[in-house]
């Protein structure tokens, strides 16, 4: 086993104590690509039950899935509203191609915003 998915392992077992799904960025039956003729080199479409896209986004989604979640027991710790959060992200101006991330970079600006009200000097995000 790879180091990279040792790392993967890691983070779907924790997810899975947590209770968050993550088969959404598996390939599901019915969206297998077909090999086709031009695809260069070793390259094959992932198979159902590999990762839509490589192994390293893979890693990423699984580990800010994460992260966001910490980031909401952290909300509720200090008592931040976050319900409004996907809101908030659709109005936003500034579009995300990836909205989990924007998701999480808002949880996280809040968490900032209110340990500076607070005083609170964690040394990081969840240090």
């Amino acid at each position: 086993m790879t180091a990279m998915e040792y790392k993967i392992e890691a983070s779907k077992e924790d997810l899975d104590k947590r209770g968050i799904r993550h088969d959404d960025l598996l390939v599901q039956p019915g969206q297998e690509a077909e090999d086709k003729w031009y695809l260069v080199g070793d390259w094959k479409p992932p198979k159902v039950g590999e990762p839509v896209r490589g192994k390293s986004y893979y890693l990423g989604q699984l580990r800010l899935r994460v992260r966001i979640d910490d980031c909401e027991k952290k909300c509720k710790e200090l008592g931040i509203n976050y319900g409004d959060v996907d809101d908030v992200i659709a109005a936003s101006q500034l579009k995300s191609s990836n909205p989990v991330q924007a998701r999480y970079n808002e949880l996280a600006d809040r968490i900032k915003a209110k340990e500076a009200e607070l005083g609170i000097k964690s040394g990081g995000l969840f240090g």
